[in-house]
């Protein structure tokens, strides 16, 4: 029963982050080396894309989710290889400190997520909702960042 509470609240969660980054119908569409510096618009688009990318693959993911573990297992690394995209990407000048503050704070929320897995395999259901308070408030941090950005469509995934 608790782990079936925990996949709902797992599958709300992706389902919730994701609606609110990106459109997961938008074409994909790359543009050249990550580490190149981009001008603001394209630099947002990337992002934009980025998010769109990993909406579309949470979803999937969580579409047919039947145990809670491995579904979590996966999100996390789907969020993890965005994480290693999004902070390999360099943006203008304007938008360097803002972006650093966004990368920051979605790479703490990363952290809590891992540390929300950890509890789940450990079985300790206690430390879990712990550390699912710690991940709330880091999602709440990364959409402050993201929308001082103008990013108000990709808070987090």
């Amino acid at each position: 029963m608790i782990r079936g509470t925990l996949l709902l609240l797992l599958v709300t969660a992706c389902v919730t982050t994701a609606a609110g980054c990106g459109d997961a119908t938008a074409p994909q569409k790359r543009s050249g080396a990550a580490t190149a510096t981009a001008s603001g618009a394209s630099f947002v688009q990337d992002v934009e894309e980025t998010c769109a990318r990993v909406n579309r693959q949470l979803l999937r993911l969580t579409r047919h989710a039947t145990d809670l573990t491995p579904t979590m297992r996966k999100g996390i690394a789907i969020e993890g290889d965005a994480l290693a995209h999004l902070q390999a990407l360099r943006p203008p000048a304007a938008m360097r400190d803002g972006y650093a503050a966004f990368t920051h704070a979605f790479a703490a929320r990363h952290a809590a997520r891992m540390q929300q897995l950890a509890r789940l395999e450990a079985d300790d259901f206690h430390h879990y909702r712990a550390v699912e308070a710690r991940v709330n408030a880091q999602t709440s941090n990364v959409m402050r960042t993201a929308k001082r950005l103008a990013l108000g469509r990709c808070p987090t995934f």
